[in-house]
């Protein structure tokens, strides 16, 4: 499992990681349909 996640040892700096990337993406398609 942490082979995946070397970067991010603590593992709970991968949540925030993806939480991130999730909202990037939301202001993106938010951006690109309005």
């Amino acid at each position: 499992m942490s082979e995946e996640f070397e970067i991010n040892p603590s593992g709970g700096a991968t949540l925030e990681l993806q939480f991130m990337l999730i909202a990037l993406d939301s202001l993106l398609h938010l951006s690109a349909y309005s």
